[in-house]
């Protein structure tokens, strides 16, 4: 018997276990099997709504490495979100903000996004993180977790005042992509 099998209901759907290649660009319940501070979307995965965000995809496991591609967006909604719970000072910029992508509890890379400011309406940034996975790092469950995060306490002192503080909030995750590693 799978871990949490006993928490099911008659009314709950199997999970899907994904092929790879697949690309994932909404938060479905089918496709994406778990989120943690993440709000599902339609066009998009989710946004993240806390100081953190995760998201589980269940992945047929190939015994091949992986390749998994992140593409995060920072737009004007995900400011407005940030700004209503930190609440900066008024008339203070807009400052960057630098998250970590974690997977299978590893880190894999980070990410610095800084919206363009303009006089009537300011742009979009968006990133995408790529990383391997190794062939074994999808057991046979294939379960998949990305994790969106803040640096936290580790920035040097000359950076702290120069990065949002819990940039992760309102961050969009727009799609994840899995392709199999070349070579």
């Amino acid at each position: 018997m799978a871990v949490g099998a006993w928490f099911a209901t008659d009314f709950d759907a199997p999970a899907v276990h994904l092929g790879v290649p697949v690309t994932v660009t909404g938060g479905q319940p089918r496709l994406v099997c778990v989120v943690d501070q993440v709000t599902r979307g339609t066009g998009i995965v989710g946004r993240v709504n806390g100081d953190f965000g995760a998201v589980a995809l269940k992945v047929r496991p190939t015994g091949e490495p992986v390749r998994v591609t992140v593409d995060l967006q920072l737009d004007g909604l995900a400011a407005r979100w940030w700004g209503d719970r930190i609440r900066p000072p008024r008339g203070t910029a807009e400052p960057p903000r630098l998250v970590l992508v974690r997977a299978q509890g590893a880190l894999r890379g980070a990410a610095v996004l800084a919206r363009p400011q303009g006089w009537l309406r300011a742009g979009s940034a968006r990133a995408a993180v790529t990383f391997d996975l190794a062939a074994g790092e999808l057991d046979g469950d294939g379960l998949l977790v990305i994790e969106i995060g803040d640096p936290g306490p580790v920035l040097p002192d000359w950076a702290a005042g120069r990065l949002a503080s819990q940039a992760p909030i309102g961050l969009r995750i727009d799609r994840i992509a899995l392709a199999p590693a070349p070579g």
